[in-house]
């Protein structure tokens, strides 16, 4: 199940409505739910008491799913989100609410006046645009799509197989519409990402000094970001802090840098102008006794920028004579120097999001025609039997090869007689889920919107 929910993205055979993860899966028509916190509506410090690291998803995952079934958690810098499904939107709302305060152990009231929810079309459109970087701290942020990759896969492979079609479904979408703004936005130049904001902070920040040393801690997506923009300028001397230094000298290595474990981080401090920290980490990488330590004495000032979440520097490091900081939410009104026409970008993004969620919106609301369909044929097929076991009591003296015919001449007729009905059926169904998204698109004679395999 974990290879056929992100089968979508890499095979284009794949991405026709009609696809399904799995065929054993009931064709039920769930409410998508999701409830969530964002940088838009609740604290650094309140984002960072309810993140899941990654080392925990898998218990969180399990807690999830005794508490409001199978789901996908999205944690980042920028957002804490749960996504499932139920018939029963209301009663899951509140199961996920629950899970939320009583995982992380935060009184619902601390976290109630943060929380958004999203439903159905809307949780699908929240979904895609999270995923086209459109609700990211830094607009069309890119590393986002990976995020929700790595999001998706982890619940895959914790569901054992059993992780519902619409969610699968939902985030192949999302998925598809994030790769297609980032293609769309590569061509313009106006991809970005936290990591190019922390690299126009720097390049700001720094741009009075001839030569400056740079410490990043972090070697995976978004410390490679500020690395190899910072690699570019012949004014920075780069050194890589990793947990794993194979990882930090292959960064290294590609940027020109030095590589060093975590462990070696006091000397790299001591001689760092500017420490860029993008670890992933569940507590402080950098205490307020480290960095009281590497700048005693310096007559210089030091800048750090603290992309982590939860926080990798101690906030009370702010409060040292020499040093500024500057923690994640400080870089949202940083406008990275590569970001041009964003009105523009924007615009074709939201094109590229109606597009993929009147996809997913046709698939999703087809489910309810399934059952419907599946009941028609069931119960046409039981009249045809009833029937026909009536009619051979008649009709006897026939030989085999006679009664076959016949029964192969009513199955026919059954079939002519509910051909017009059941696409009738399919295009409501198709037509429906256009409606849902706002979109007026005319619908196909034939739609792609139920696979044949669901309704035999």
């Amino acid at each position: 199940m974990a290879d056929k929910c992100l089968q979508i993205e890499r095979n284009p055979a794949a991405h026709s409505i009609g696809w399904m993860p799995s065929e054993d899966v009931a064709p039920l028509k769930p409410h998508v739910v999701v409830v969530g916190l964002n940088h838009k509506t609740a604290s650094l410090e309140l984002r960072e008491r309810l993140a899941f690291h990654k080392e925990e998803l898998p218990q969180a995952l399990s807690r999830l799913r005794g508490r409001a079934g199978e789901g996908v958690i999205l944690s980042t810098c920028n957002r804490v989100e749960v996504y499932a499904t139920a018939q029963d939107p209301n009663e899951l709302s509140g199961n996920i609410r629950g899970f939320l305060s009583d995982y992380h152990e935060v009184h619902w009231e601390e976290i109630e006046p943060s929380l958004y929810e999203f439903s159905d079309a809307e949780a699908a459109r929240h979904l895609f645009q999270v995923a086209g970087g459109l609700d990211s701290m830094v607009v069309g942020e890119w590393q986002i799509r990976d995020q929700i990759r790595k999001g998706l896969a982890a619940s895959a492979k914790s569901s054992a197989g059993a992780l519902p079609t619409t969610l699968c479904h939902l985030f192949q979408g999302a998925l598809r519409a994030g790769q297609r703004i980032r293609e769309s936005a590569s061509r313009d130049k106006t991809a970005s990402s936290i990591g190019d904001a922390a690299v126009s902070l720097v390049r700001r920040e720094m741009g009075y000094k001839d030569r400056f040393n740079v410490l990043v801690i972090g070697a995976g997506a978004v410390g490679e970001t500020v690395a190899v923009g910072l690699g570019r300028d012949s004014a920075t001397k780069l050194v890589i802090a990793n947990r794993t230094i194979s990882h930090g000298k292959a960064l290294a290595h590609q940027v020109g840098g030095k590589a060093v474990s975590l462990e070696q981080l006091g000397s790299s401090l001591y001689d760092a102008d500017v420490v860029v920290s993008a670890g992933d980490s569940p507590g402080f990488i950098l205490t307020w006794q480290m960095v009281q330590a590497a700048i005693a004495g310096s007559q210089n000032d030091t800048l750090l920028i603290d992309l982590g979440v939860p926080r990798n520097i101690d906030p009370l490091v702010g409060g040292l004579d020499g040093v500024r900081l500057y923690d994640i939410d400080e870089l949202a009104g940083q406008s990275p120097g590569n970001v041009t026409s964003e009105d523009e970008a924007r615009l074709e993004a939201e094109e590229i999001i109606d597009e993929e969620l009147d996809r997913f919106l046709v698939w999703w609301h087809s489910l309810e025609a399934v059952t419907m369909i599946k009941k028609l044929k069931q119960h046409a097929e039981s009249v045809r039997q009833q029937e026909l076991s009536r009619s051979r009591r008649k009709l006897t003296g026939l030989a085999p090869e006679q009664l076959e015919h016949i029964d192969v001449l009513t199955r026919s007729i059954v079939n002519k007689l509910l051909h017009h009905p059941i696409t009738s059926l399919k295009e409501e169904a198709a037509r429906s889920g256009l409606m849902l998204s706002g979109r007026d698109l005319p619908v196909s004679p034939h739609p792609e919107g139920i696979p044949e395999e669901l309704l035999r």
